[in-house]
């Protein structure tokens, strides 16, 4: 995720912090995503997998409350100005990374 202003890292928080609720969301439907035709869900699962490629243009985010949670975090910590250059948003071995970056500079 890149190029974003700090409502729209608001919006996303607040995504974090819902999926402590939820089992789903279809995060590519969110106002601060730019549409496009790729699908990204957030999914809570038992287990942190990542994100998973489904189909062509399907991605599934897997991961347990926790990992979303230090995912709320990271971003909690980058509104407060505490955090520079990109953030990795789970440190896993899996072929697809998830970051975030303000200037997509990586």
């Amino acid at each position: 995720m890149s190029h974003f202003t700090k409502e729209d890292l608001l919006l996303f928080e607040n995504v974090l912090e819902n999926m402590q609720q939820r089992n789903f969301c279809r995060v590519s439907e969110e106002k601060f995503i730019q549409k496009t035709d790729v699908v990204l869900d957030f999914v809570i699962s038992t287990n942190n997998n990542g994100i998973i490629q489904l189909g062509k243009k399907n991605f599934s985010c897997q991961l347990t409350r926790g990992a979303y949670r230090e995912m709320e975090y990271i971003v909690k910590e980058l509104l407060k100005n505490k955090l520079e250059g990109f953030q990795w948003l789970y440190d896993l071995n899996t072929s697809i990374d998830f970051l975030l970056s303000k200037d997509a500079k990586w």
